[in-house]
């Protein structure tokens, strides 16, 4: 990861300014993150830009064209008509929509053939537009094609390690902390875990979900078999497959910085008959006796079954309702976990778990977890056939609350006070750099996988970036003892449909459907663990137990801005990091390698559109080839072909005529339109006035001569145009002289000049 010394954190730790994202690698993960704000002035100027871009693009084209179509050769106006449309058409959409024009007008003429030489020309011009239009559309990937994903670098980074802690700081401060992180993960799994939410509707993490498949068809997951399962058929198993920590959970780092993480959990229903018995249970000699149902799933001393759970069992009946609805207390689903966790040499951590399961159980590479699960007075109104839920027992009842005459209802029971569910929990990690055979440390429990995952990075630096990670997800993580234990009977979704103590319809895989979403709040947390790690965890009073970042690797996976830890060099300019990725939708990333093509290759058209006339017109007249390419360019366009059609009637003393901008002598009067025929207008002389002065004797004489000159049409059929000669004599002047009669004589011939014009016209 790099990014810029310049960069700039919001308040909420996301990081503006360049980076890369390394999902994308090196050079197309180069990202110009903005506010949404700034983002869209970018995406407007881009928009401009490319259309500016387009439009020199047509220029440069048009350029090509027109040298490639001219001729010396004498040519029609269709010729004619398609240079001139070539040379001045200012864009796209005016050139297609003359040629179209031009196309239609011309239809009539077909020695000609139009359709066949201007329809190149058409599809050519609709293509270029095509395509300029394509290229804005596609300018705003630069934006989409990065998503909404930006860079966290929170002011607390961090990861908690509880270490010895009294038993009051952790109820009252660490306990509330874990049960809201597991209500939110909870709440995110119900939400966002669902194949028909999109990823707009969960926009916090990388990923909306992690993946992970499921068998429903699998084994009894423990050592004893059908003996300890109530089938060996129709069991769960769940699998992540390999989670990727840069694409899936959003830790920003290159290929050899990655790592794969892999949970697999199985469950079943568990046998109760043969490990579970009634029996009286007196708390002291002083009070009464009732009757408990304890559960031996705990090996003792000297393999000695030993109990794990007792749930009373004389005081839920099932039939305490009142009036047709149930008043008892625990008109509530109870639930009970216990755990167990293996370690290296497949021992029991007898300091992380809750008991020592019996050999039907106890698995040698996974952590085994049993779940207790009592309906108590819960009423179902139809019969349950789920292994975990199983109620049969019925009960008729007589209701009056909600009709005039009785009605009565059958419920239906649990049949067992107590089900059980075993499940297992086995966890893997791999390096993607090294060979598959070698690549990943076998499926094992929490702890034994911890610590031989180490041994697969070879470097000190690669272990340090690891042992930062991984110990946040297996110390932080929550497995499924947590959730269950954390949220109680929350945890079950079949009360969502429980009201007043009676459940409804059940399917006949509800437990399966419970331990789905029991992983997938694991696997939220999962997600929301890597992101605690860069933003510190919410709440202050979590604070005192945060590690905080000490070697240069925590530092580098931490945050960008390393200069605090003294053993690091840091450059100015770019400073390598690996914080993390989330998504948010106040802020726009943009693709540097797109920013930079877009702008690279618009400029170079922009750059070629204004001097490739200049260079290739020097080319040309330098080698002396192609010379009259060169001009017909120049005079099609239209100030040269005003020049022309003026400079052909006589008007204008011109200069620069070979340029794009030709002009006349100071104040000179040019032709004007003749509108007599408005279906057909031309180009006309204006009155011309021509004063001579002489000077006889000491006396000056002026004469005065106007020339006002008529189209046939206006003085007349037989008339080529209508003269008007005066001379005059200024009051103190002497009468006309030979030197007005010249003038008189040079009007004359002026005249017959523009009556031979007219005639030939």
């Amino acid at each position: 990861m790099t990014a810029s010394g310049t960069q700039s954190v919001t308040k909420d730790g996301i990081y503006l300014g360049f980076l890369i994202n390394w999902s994308y690698g090196s050079i197309r993960g180069a990202t110009l993150t903005l506010t949404n704000r700034n983002g869209g002035l970018l995406t407007a100027f881009l928009a401009l830009f490319v259309t500016v871009a387009g439009t020199s693009f047509w220029r440069i084209a048009c350029f090509a064209l027109h040298h490639l179509l001219s001729s010396e050769v004498a040519r029609d106006g269709i010729y004619h008509q398609c240079q001139a449309i070539l040379r001045n058409a200012a864009n796209g959409t005016s050139g297609l929509w003359s040629l179209l024009r031009m196309n239609w007008v011309w239809r009539k003429c077909t020695k000609a053939q139009p359709y066949q030489r201007l329809l190149p020309l058409i599809v050519f011009t609709f293509t270029t537009l095509v395509a300029i239009a394509l290229a804005g559309i596609f300018s705003s990937r630069v934006s989409t094609s990065m998503g909404n994903e930006v860079l966290l670098l929170g002011p607390n980074c961090g990861i908690v390690v509880l270490g010895d802690i009294d038993t009051e700081s952790y109820s009252s401060n660490f306990v509330p902390y874990a049960v809201q992180r597991t209500l939110f993960s909870a709440s995110y799994a119900q939400e966002c875990y669902k194949n028909s939410t999109t990823i707009q509707n969960c926009p916090t993490f990388l990923q909306k979900s992690l993946p992970w498949t499921s068998d429903h068809s699998a084994e009894c997951p423990f050592p004893g078999g059908e003996k300890i399962c109530l089938s060996n058929s129709t069991n769960l198993r769940l699998d992540t497959g390999y989670i990727n920590s840069n694409f899936d959970l959003g830790i920003n780092s290159p290929h050899e910085d990655r790592f794969l993480y892999r949970r697999v959990t199985e469950c079943a229903p568990l046998n109760i008959k043969d490990y579970s018995r009634q029996e009286t249970y007196q708390k002291s000699e002083n009070t009464d006796t009732r009757q408990v149902i304890r559960f031996y799933y705990a090996e003792g001393s000297a393999g000695a079954r030993q109990m794990v759970y007792q749930y009373s069992a004389d005081s839920h009946d099932g039939y305490t309702y009142f009036n047709g609805l149930n008043k008892s207390a625990f008109s509530d689903y109870t639930i009970h976990v216990q755990s167990a966790d293996i370690g290296v040499d497949g021992s029991v951590r007898m300091a992380e778990s809750s008991f020592n399961p019996i050999p039907e159980l106890r698995h040698p590479t996974a952590d085994v977890t049993l779940v207790f699960l009592s309906a108590n007075d819960v009423a179902f109104t139809k019969p349950i056939n789920d292994s975990w839920y199983s109620a049969h027992l019925h009960h008729t009842i007589e209701l009056q609350s909600f009709q005039k005459k009785p009605a009565n209802l059958t419920l239906y029971y649990h049949d067992d006070p107590v089900r059980v569910l075993g499940c297992t929990s086995q966890y893997q990690f791999c390096n993607p750099v090294l060979e598959p055979q070698i690549s990943c440390t076998p499926l094992d429990g929490i702890w034994a996988v911890q610590g031989l995952a180490e041994a697969l990075w070879q470097t000190d630096r690669s272990k340090a970036l690891f042992r930062w990670s991984s110990k946040a997800i297996l110390e932080n993580g929550i497995g499924l003892p947590e959730v269950i234990g954390m949220l109680g009977v929350s945890s079950l979704t079949s009360r969502y449909k429980l009201a007043l103590g009676l459940q409804g319809p059940l399917p006949d895989n509800q437990w399966k459907l419970e331990v789905i979403h029991w992983f997938t709040v694991t696997l939220a947390d999962l997600q929301r663990i890597v992101v605690d790690i860069a933003t510190g965890p919410v709440g202050g009073t979590i604070n005192q137990w945060l590690k905080r970042p000490q070697t240069p690797e925590e530092h580098l996976l931490c945050r960008s801005q390393v200069g605090n830890s003294p053993s690091l060099k840091f450059n100015a300019v770019l400073i390598p990091v690996i914080p993390q990725k989330i998504r948010n939708d106040a802020f726009t990333s943009f693709s540097t390698f797109g920013l930079i093509l877009i702008l690279g290759i618009g400029c170079l058209l922009i750059v070629v559109a204004y001097t490739l006339e200049v260079i290739v017109e020097w080319f040309q007249k330098r080698r002396n080839i192609g010379v009259y390419k060169c001009l017909e360019w120049t005079t099609n366009e239209t100030l040269q072909l005003q020049r022309l059609a003026h400079e052909e009637l006589g008007f204008g003393n011109w200069s620069r005529t070979a340029e794009d901008h030709p002009v006349t002598a100071a104040c000179e009067e040019l032709a004007v339109l003749d509108i007599s025929e408005p279906q057909h207008p031309r180009l006309k002389s204006s009155a011309v006035k021509s004063e001579t002065v002489s000077d006889h004797g000491g006396k000056r004489t002026s004469g005065t001569v106007e020339i006002t000159e008529q189209t046939a049409s206006q003085a007349g059929s037989n008339d080529a145009a209508s003269i008007s000669i005066s001379a005059s004599t200024h009051q103190d002047l002497t009468p006309p002289t030979g030197d007005a009669r010249d003038v008189s004589q040079a009007a004359r011939s002026s005249v017959n000049a523009g009556l031979q014009r007219h005639s030939t016209c």
